[in-house]
């Protein structure tokens, strides 16, 4: 398929770090900005095998994180074909600024905590 934008995303990926719960965020790890990847020509499993080579190693879960809003308001999981398609839309929305994307090397299930969080104060 080919890419009907005239320009690649500028993704930035957060990887070997972990999440952290207070406050919301992506602690320690490395970083790396993609600028010439056409994501938007990859499915959601190509995706993923291009990023497991590039940091040489599994990844559990996959989450980007949507521009202007906090990590803990807009941080999202791609768990499937749909949602890597709404990373794809989001993404163009804005092609000239980069969008952030996080790998979970152990699987913490970040989206969780937010639950988690509403239950204990409500």
């Amino acid at each position: 398929m080919a890419n009907p934008y005239p320009i690649f995303l500028n993704v930035h990926l957060h990887y070997n770090g972990v999440f952290t719960r207070h406050p919301h965020r992506y602690t320690g790890g490395e970083t790396f900005m993609f600028t010439d990847h056409d994501f938007y020509g990859m499915d959601l499993h190509g995706c993923c095998e291009f990023l497991e080579r590039f940091v040489g190693e599994p990844f559990e879960k996959l989450y980007y994180s949507s521009r202007d809003l906090t990590m803990a308001n807009g941080l999202r999981v791609i768990t499937n074909e749909m949602d890597y398609q709404v990373f794809i839309v989001v993404s163009y929305q804005s092609p000239e600024r980069s969008i952030d994307l996080y790998l979970d090397h152990i699987g913490e299930g970040f989206e969780d905590w937010f639950d988690e969080e509403s239950d204990e104060s409500g």
